[in-house]
């Protein structure tokens, strides 16, 4: 299934402007498998803003102050001209939250913020034409209003004007307008749009290739604790894209997104974990389990890096392979990254090289030998 329910959506608050990018965060199919490119992932993260902003996933939420007052405090003040009072009335409405549900309404009190020229008023006023609530779905009317609220540094109207010039919906497509307006938002610390700023360097869309600004970017996001960020982040260590190689951090990352239920993740961290030694694990396992959000991830570990993995598995291939004549074991391998196991209980990590087979005309990697 592409998406869940808009009600699985997972919603953030943030400094009163919040920002509900929930199908990415809890539920897109990122990059569940290897099998896929880094390219593929980073276009999977942009089609899933897509699917974000136009299946009704990303919709502008109240705001927690006003949200609380009583229904009667709330209408005085939206009578008096309090345009954060106007927005959140007009939210009330437009949900069936305290009243009883009604777009005219809804459209009515939010008109009027957002002719007072509040930008959160204006954001939600435009996600009003884009999705046709209360009036006809008008897509040139939606990002007018958004650009309004983007003009005056809303971070939220940036990431959602960005999402629109990437599509070429309600404006012209233009990459590079999409990723300005991106960069806007990201530079203000909105975690989603610094996501999405790492997924367009990734793909090269709209600037040139740079992986290691993906990385950069995602882990910006990943540092607020954003799950889908966390994830990426974590597969760019699993490759060694855009940052060394370190299996330890991209199981620690997996751990992390994990943690948040993100789906995605799961796969990704028991794949990681069966590469692991028992030591890699452990460290692994210490540096989630430490890390608090908002404080920097690690740049490396002690364990993971691609030295590190080779003297372990030297290490490991010393101390325990069987040394007799007749050797048992079983392997499990990916992409010619495999892990042997004996009999008596060793694992060692090795190295083998893809073979082309001219019956499949695919590129194979045979299985290791004992």
């Amino acid at each position: 299934m592409l998406v869940r329910e808009s009600n699985e959506c997972r919603e953030i608050w943030r400094d009163r402007e919040t920002i509900s990018f929930g199908y990415i965060n809890a539920s897109f199919p990122i990059s569940t498998n290897k099998e896929n490119s880094t390219m593929t992932l980073h276009r999977q993260y942009l089609l899933a803003m897509v699917v974000c902003v136009f299946l009704n996933g990303c919709a502008p939420t109240a705001d927690l102050d006003y949200a609380k007052l009583p229904l009667a405090e709330l209408t005085r003040l939206a009578e008096k001209g309090d345009a954060n009072a106007q927005r959140n009335l007009g939210l009330k409405y437009s949900n069936g939250i305290d009243v009883a549900k009604d777009d005219a309404q809804a459209v009515a009190w939010i008109r009027k913020a957002a002719e007072q020229g509040n930008a959160l008023a204006q954001a939600t006023f435009g996600w009003f034409y884009m999705n046709g609530l209360g009036m006809p779905k008008d897509e040139q009317q939606a990002a007018a209003w958004y650009r309004k609220a983007a003009e005056q540094g809303n971070a939220l109207a940036q990431a959602l004007l960005s999402v629109m010039y990437y599509k070429g919906t309600g404006v012209p497509k233009d990459e590079q307008q999409a990723v300005s307006w991106c960069r806007k938002a990201a530079e203000q610390g909105n975690a989603d749009a610094q996501a999405f700023l790492g997924a367009m360097y990734g793909d090269g869309t709209g600037v040139p290739k740079d992986e290691q600004q993906a990385a950069a970017w995602y882990r910006k996001a990943a540092e607020q604790g954003l799950a889908s960020a966390q994830n990426a982040l974590g597969v760019m260590y699993e490759d060694g894209i855009g940052v060394p190689k370190d299996a330890v951090l991209a199981y620690a990352l997996f751990n992390l997104a994990t943690a948040q239920s993100n789906e995605n993740s799961l796969e990704n961290r028991g794949r990681a974990e069966r590469m692991l030694s028992p030591k890699q694990r452990e460290e692994g396992q210490a540096l989630s389990t430490r890390w608090k959000v908002g404080t920097p991830f690690p740049t490396r570990s002690e364990t993971g890096g691609e030295s590190a993995a080779k003297s372990t598995s030297a290490t490991e291939q010393k101390s325990c392979r069987p040394n007799t004549q007749s050797i048992r074991c079983s392997s499990q391998c990916y992409n010619g990254n495999c892990v042997v196991s004996y009999e008596n209980g060793c694992k060692i990590r090795v190295q083998v090289q893809a073979k082309y087979d001219p019956f499949t005309s695919q590129w194979e990697y045979p299985s290791p030998s004992c």
